[in-house]
């Protein structure tokens, strides 16, 4: 038997001499959730929020579960209950906010973005998820703003230079994406092809051909 195994076998002898433990099934629930089992993993966490009401971490994972299998409303609701549990909900927003984006409640979810970085303003992924999230809705100066906190927080990434040379590409701004697109493709090579790639029009584009000429392996 592999190590999860002998551990779910380990926690089902617990179980059976205290079944009042939530964290042995708390426990559980982890194992089939790594296991891709979501409905026995919510049972497991269903039980475990029966006996501690107050358990952020199982209604974070039922949560978890639940937008596996496509309940997203479900899933939404545990989260928010998470949030009320604990005094740093952090992990609970940021699930949130991805949530929302995935079902197209897209203010919703830069609102949760926001939630999230009030609680760490140093959170890259939130920061850079907002900004996206600000380009899908088109408020470009925001997602430019959020892409420019990504590049004090982690500036040897180029996701955030490439994002922010989109956004000046979609407005014309061509000196300004320009030079995101050189930072970007120094940083990360590959981003060239993916420019060209997504943006195929370039390549009638003297200037542009030249830069990503400038720029190749």
């Amino acid at each position: 038997m592999n190590r999860t195994g002998d551990a779910l076998t380990a926690y089902k002898k617990a179980y059976e001499l205290d079944p009042t433990d939530e964290t042995v099934l708390y426990n559980m629930g982890q194992i089939y959730e790594e296991g891709h089992k979501y409905n026995q993993a919510i049972r497991n966490y269903t039980e475990a929020v029966k006996l501690d009401p107050g358990y952020y971490e199982a209604f974070l994972a039922r949560g978890f579960c639940y937008d596996m299998i496509g309940k997203y409303q479900l899933a939404l609701k545990d989260f928010n209950t998470s949030i009320t549990l604990t005094t740093n909900p952090e992990d609970a927003w940021i699930a949130k906010a991805e949530l929302e984006y995935s079902i197209g409640q897209l203010q919703e979810s830069i609102e949760s973005y926001k939630k999230t970085i009030e609680l760490n303003e140093n959170n890259f992924e939130a920061w850079f998820k907002l900004a996206e999230t600000y380009v899908e809705v088109g408020q470009w100066l925001e997602a430019i703003e959020a892409f420019d906190k990504c590049i004090i927080l982690k500036s040897e990434d180029a996701n955030p230079y490439y994002g922010k040379a989109k956004i000046n590409f979609i407005l014309s701004h061509t000196q300004e994406a320009i030079e995101c697109l050189k930072k970007a493709f120094t940083l990360d090579p590959n981003t060239r092809n993916k420019f060209t790639h997504e943006y195929p029009e370039v390549k009638t584009s003297k200037l542009f051909i030249k830069l990503i000429d400038e720029n190749k392996s």
